[in-house]
């Protein structure tokens, strides 16, 4: 048999188990988990939650957070969102999970819902469903093997697909981006590194640049200044410089960057990982986007680096053109079902 309790983080017990279970499988996320579960975070006043956990024989076994977040919708309808979301290999669990979650959202009016997602894409979010053999990469979803077959077996349907390429056919790519690389000089548009020294200055612009051009990005929620610039602060000194390329225009406008980073995790098989790439709408179909990639592509080789991963890519996102189709291939999935 098993036990259902549902509550919020005022009760402080049942969080602090809830927290307990989580961690013995996110080691990596203490301090972060434990400040978007604390009154300190001020997101959790602008959504409607609940904390679900999954006993057997007064352990807990299973865990998930059901939430709804008026500011996101498809097609002008508000969803349910989950996250958090832990479970022993045990179908009863699982189950039993999905059960508390639909009864909230049920209770609340929600005819759809998708996840997992930790409140936002600005936090862990997806599923990963195959090439469970290779190691982590820095950056990665990190879930048991069962997860995906379990929502499978549920009748969930696939919300999203993203994707990661190890890219194989550098050469190739790399002829095609340099086309476009060449043609910015007629465009006078420069790309530069990203300016280290006058960090929270420039994190300001480039706050303003993301809020601009995320915010038609699928389930995009509005973070604060503060927590965009947490976010970055915390990897300033892991990020290599070569790696954080800002196109602007004339005016000296920001008009794309791309982010990248070193796969910490794996010291041993050098790799970079290249993360975020965003164009500002104005200038999309200038090849901006391919002149980052090549040109972070080249400072990738001044560093002695001969392994690159596209990361996380939404499948129907243009930037998966800057990779092959028959590059190695890894997927993460988000999950969704009618109610």
């Amino acid at each position: 048999m098993v036990a259902v309790s549902t509550f919020t983080i005022e009760s402080k017990l049942e969080l602090q188990a809830f927290l307990d279970f989580y961690f013995s499988y996110n080691k990596k996320s203490i301090e972060k988990v434990k400040w978007q579960l604390s009154d300190k975070n001020s997101f959790l006043g602008k959504i409607h939650y609940k904390i679900h956990t999954v006993k057997k024989e007064d352990s807990i076994v299973g865990s998930i957070i059901s939430f709804i977040n008026p500011f996101v919708k498809i097609d002008n309808k508000t969803i349910g969102q989950f996250g958090f979301l832990e479970f022993i290999d045990d179908i009863t669990v699982f189950k039993s999970l999905i059960v508390a979650v639909e009864k909230f959202f049920i209770e609340n009016g929600i005819s759809y819902y998708l996840g997992p997602i930790n409140f936002s894409t600005w936090d862990n979010y997806r599923l990963k469903t195959d090439q469970f053999e290779e190691k982590p990469y820095l950056f990665e979803p990190n879930n048991p093997v069962y997860y995906s077959s379990y929502f499978e077996k549920e009748k969930f349907h696939v919300a999203k697909t993203y994707i990661t390429r190890e890219l194989t056919h550098e050469k190739e790519i790399n002829n095609k981006l340099e086309k476009k690389f060449l043609k910015m000089a007629d465009y006078k548009i420069k790309i530069e590194k990203f300016n280290f020294k006058n960090f929270e200055s420039e994190m300001k612009i480039l706050y303003e640049f993301v809020k601009k051009n995320f915010n038609t990005n699928f389930l995009y929620t509005d973070t604060t200044f503060e927590e965009f610039y947490k976010t970055y602060y915390s990897l300033k000194d892991l990020i290599n410089p070569n790696l954080f390329l800002i196109a602007k225009n004339s005016d000296s406008e920001i008009i794309g960057f791309i982010f990248g980073m070193v796969d910490l995790l794996n010291p041993a098989t050098p790799c970079a990982l290249l993360k975020t790439l965003a164009v500002d709408e104005e200038y999309r179909n200038l090849g901006v986007g391919a002149a980052l990639m090549f040109q972070i592509h080249k400072e990738v080789h001044k560093l002695n680096i001969t392994r690159i991963k596209h990361c996380l890519m939404a499948e129907d996102n243009i930037s998966t053109n800057y990779s092959e189709s028959n590059d190695t291939l890894f997927t993460y999935k988000l999950f969704g079902k009618n109610l």
